[in-house]
């Protein structure tokens, strides 16, 4: 200290220097003066963006000096790519190319035809595509969109779209982000995104546990003196196309942690699209609107939210001088929801849930199967002799015990989808159902919540057990999908107490204290969500409003304001019960028959087969991969010492693999009680963040899960 100050022509005098700036003192005197005064959000951003910037250029600048080479393509979009992508948009589809020649006819209008058929449905879509597009060339200076369309409205194909002219409009914007809560929304849009934009592999990646290792530029295996761009471009997201889950998304917004802070600056201009706003707890809606909007402005930022039940958070009270502007990119999107062919698709039945006095009712299991049992043969009766019901359930248990009633007496396939089935199966299980979508079989779909927004498959019939009234419409989005039948019924009915699970959700509350079953079934017919959004959104406001508690503008708004990383962290988590992760040693299948008749689905990649084969846990030519021997890998790996570039290839490739032999459930003491150590072994035998199921045969079956009959009071947190 001394030196530094002298160099300055200063004289150092210890006693004075002591007291100003040593450690502990510093410290007191910064943080002292930094709780009593508020910083405007310019202040976090910039702070947060600069140490984006900095830790990025560390790396990249010892990497680049470590290979002796340096980084050129950075995943944003230049002139050429644009003009690709936008063109692409306008003539891969050839509904795509009418949308985009009608938006341009400033004679054309609307009809929104309502006869019930296909022919009227795509014209619906097209519609809709086009006031979309119209919409954005209306306001292209505006930062904040609403895209609430009907389910099979085609909202995937009409934000690609909306994107595409963001794109072509304001020249600023290079990269483009899509947010999924869920991975299987990530692996469907990104096939979609891929065929309408026209995208190699190196040009658009995906962020997620599940995703493995993506090369943007070709190498043999092995060659990690080369692999070093792959892996800068799968950390730092060097695609100009990127889609990656909501916690990963928000954790960029707003966390303190190095790993979400290196992106952060990758956001700044671009469009990043938001799908199924519905399945965020509206405990954090505040937040995400402050977020949204702050981040929009200072990062030029186009945000497109998108539902089939959008609540709209910009009526909030989040501590701004004026409320958010939100465009509509389609301003009549209630007529879309009011014609025959969308509020048609699927009839709500409350036969099963209705009980006098406009209360519900609970069944009991064995009724339950009987309706089922009835209401599927009536269909397949007048339908050729197939039908394809779906039946959700709020636990794992009952869906389990619902299987084990039901038998196969009447249904060619019985197929349980939960949260327990490993992703090789469940992808086996979608191949199915749609490979088949047109023949005469009957098919029963025994599944829990997991299919709700994260399955794209067409059934003929459902049943559900009552849980959130947004999340009743989304099972719903299963049925009658392609709106190709007359009639299709889903039946409510409660058999499991929905009031566990949704407890602390907003929706939950209004819903039982304010909402008769009367109401219920009026917004499920109307497909008018903003009576049950609005009753939210208002009591939030309303708590927002109460000082003497904690809420947005008395903790977490402060919080920002004074700059406190860790609390904004911690009070903004979109999944705060921590998961637990159980990895089942099994054999799974390399491929898998895919969605369409002769076709093949690889499960393992080229990649990661090649990187099994290299530590001869995988020859070529073998059926399956052996989960006993990826697991040891998994462990020599992790007690050797490697090179930082090839430990870091090496994790990414061995986490997508794992992936493909693990599941999670939420964490409770009481389940790891029940799991340890009567089926994992001994402690040695789990690993870092897994539990490893050594007797899995004692306890679960690729075809149905977890078997819950072996657990004891456990089944109300495995769903």
């Amino acid at each position: 200290m001394a030196g530094y100050i002298e160099r300055y022509g200063w004289k150092y005098v210890p006693k004075l220097a002591n007291e100003l700036f040593l450690g502990k003192n510093l410290e007191s005197r910064f943080f002292d003066w930094k709780h009593k005064v508020s910083f405007d959000f310019s202040i976090l951003a910039l702070l947060r963006l600069n140490f984006s910037l900095l830790t990025a250029a560390d790396y990249l600048a010892t990497s680049e000096y470590m290979n002796q080479a340096g980084i050129s393509d950075f995943g944003v979009l230049n002139q050429v790519a644009r003009q690709k992508l936008i063109h692409a948009a306008r003539s891969s589809k050839f509904y795509n190319t009418d949308a985009f020649q009608l938006a341009d006819n400033a004679t054309w209008q609307p009809t929104i035809p309502t006869e019930r058929n296909n022919e009227t449905l795509n014209a619906l879509r097209l519609e809709m595509a086009v006031q979309a597009i119209r919409q954005v060339r209306l306001h292209p200076a505006q930062r904040l969109f609403y895209l609430e369309a009907p389910t099979g409205g085609g909202k995937t194909n009409i934000s690609a779209l909306v994107t595409a002219e963001l794109l072509r409009l304001d020249v600023s914007l290079n990269k483009v982000f899509y947010v999924f809560p869920f991975t299987t929304l990530i692996t469907q849009t990104h096939k979609a995104l891929q065929e309408t934009w026209q995208l190699n592999d190196s040009q658009i990646g995906l962020l997620h546990s599940r995703g493995g290792f993506q090369q943007k530029e070709p190498v043999e295996e092995g060659d990690y003196g080369k692999q070093w761009k792959n892996q800068l471009a799968n950390h730092f997201a060097f695609f100009s196309v990127c889609l990656l889950t909501h916690i990963r998304f928000f954790d960029i917004l707003k966390s303190n942690e190095k790993d979400s802070i290196y992106l952060m600056h990758r956001l700044a201009n671009s469009v990043v699209v938001i799908d199924e706003l519905q399945s965020y707890s509206p405990k954090h809606w505040d937040k995400m609107l402050f977020w949204l909007d702050h981040y929009s402005r200072a990062f030029n930022i186009r945000f497109v939210l998108m539902s089939a039940t959008l609540p709209r958070i910009n009526g909030l009270d989040v501590g701004l001088s004026q409320r958010p502007e939100f465009v509509d990119l389609l301003p009549e999107a209630k007529r879309y929801f009011q014609n025959p062919n969308f509020r048609n698709r699927v009839r709500f039945r409350f036969d099963l849930l209705e009980a006098p006095n406009n209360k519900t009712r609970v069944i009991k299991p064995k009724e339950l199967v009987e309706a089922v049992l009835a209401q599927s043969e009536t269909y397949a009766e007048e339908n050729d002799g197939r039908v394809f019901t779906i039946i959700e359930f709020i636990y794992k248990k009952s869906a389990t015990d619902f299987a084990g009633l039901i038998g196969q007496t009447f249904f060619d396939e019985v197929f349980v989808l939960s949260g327990t089935i490993l992703e090789p199966r469940r992808r086996e299980i979608i191949n199915f159902l749609k490979r088949n979508s047109k023949t005469s079989m009957k098919v029963l779909l025994i599944t829990t919540q997991v299919v709700e927004a994260g399955a794209d498959i067409d059934m003929d019939l459902g049943f559900k057990n009552i849980s959130l009234i947004d999340s009743d419409e989304q099972l719903a989005g299963r049925v009658n999908r392609n709106v190709t039948k007359d009639v299709c019924n889903v039946f409510l009915f409660k058999l499991n107490e929905p009031g566990i699970l949704y407890k602390h959700d907003d929706r939950f509350d209004v819903t039982r204290e304010k909402l008769t079953v009367e109401d219920h079934k009026q917004i499920l017919e109307t497909k008018d969500f903003s009576k049950l959004y609005n009753q939210v959104l208002a009591g939030r406001n309303d708590l927002n409003q109460k000082v003497g508690i904690e809420n947005f503008l008395t903790k977490y708004l402060p919080d920002v304001q004074q700059l406190d990383y860790e609390a904004i962290h911690k009070g903004f988590q979109l999944i705060e019960q921590q998961n637990l992760s159980v990895f089942i040693p099994l054999l799974l299948p390399v491929t898998i028959e895919g969605e369409k008749a002769g076709e093949i689905e690889e499960i393992f990649s080229k990649i990661e087969l090649g990187f099994l084969g290299k530590y001869q846990c995988y020859w070529q030519g073998d059926e399956r991969v052996d989960g006993a021997k990826v697991w040891m890998l998994y462990r020599q790996l992790n007690d050797l010492k490697k090179g930082i570039m090839e430990s870091q290839v090496t994790k990414k490739i061995m986490q997508g693999i794992l992936s493909k032999f693990t599941f999670s459930v939420f964490y409770t003491d009481k389940l790891k009680n029940e799991l340890c150590p009567r089926f994992t072994g001994p402690p040695e035998d789990s690993f870092v963040d897994y539990l490893y199921l050594r007797h899995h045969d004692e306890v679960y079956k690729y075809e149905m899960g977890l078997d819950m009959s072996a657990f004891d009071k456990v089944e109300n947190v495995i769903i």
